[in-house]
């Protein structure tokens, strides 16, 4: 179904509508308020295959993330990126990248032509993904203090009534 895996093969109560509201919607923007278990994520993850532009998720929690690239990650150009202490620093193994050598400015070699973690998952959430899944605190600080992921066509906030507590935390 529409480019979902196939275990997603059937609709649950009301979830086309709530597609179709998605993707129909002529305003800028649309709360949907749907219960545990309705099936959001399958809703919007339909929405944004049926869109032809990028989609960035917001979750509330790493674990959230987790579960979304278990059940999604294998769809063409789902990307997930988390902050740089979530990946290994191959210059040295004790450390990960947000403590990495190039933090304190050791020119990496791997950072501009590949091979870092970090920084190849940045690019491709950057530069080849039309679906990117990351957290509100690494969304926040990627605007605040880089240059973004790119531009969306469409941003789902998962758990959006905890956008005031992520906003407040960021600050």
């Amino acid at each position: 179904m529409f480019g979902l895996p196939e275990k997603f093969s059937q609709w649950r109560n009301h979830q086309d509508e709530a597609c179709e509201s998605i993707v129909e919607s002529p305003e800028r923007f649309l709360l949907q308020v749907c219960p545990t278990g309705s099936g959001k994520s399958v809703t919007y993850m339909t929405a944004s295959q049926l869109i032809s532009g990028r989609t960035v998720i917001l979750t509330s929690t790493k674990g959230l993330q987790t579960q979304l690239m278990a059940d999604f990650g294998r769809m063409p150009g789902v990307i997930d990126i988390r902050g740089r202490g979530n990946y290994p620093c191959r210059l040295n193994s004790q450390v990960n990248c947000d403590i990495g050598p190039c933090v304190f400015g050791v020119k990496c070699s791997m950072r501009e032509e590949g091979g870092c973690f970090y920084f190849d998952q940045l690019k491709k959430a950057t530069k080849f993904s039309k679906v990117v899944i990351t957290n509100y605190a690494y969304w926040m600080s990627q605007n605040e203090f880089s240059t973004g992921l790119g531009p969306f066509d469409m941003m789902i906030l998962d758990e959006a009534h905890s956008v005031p507590d992520h906003v407040i935390d960021h600050i």
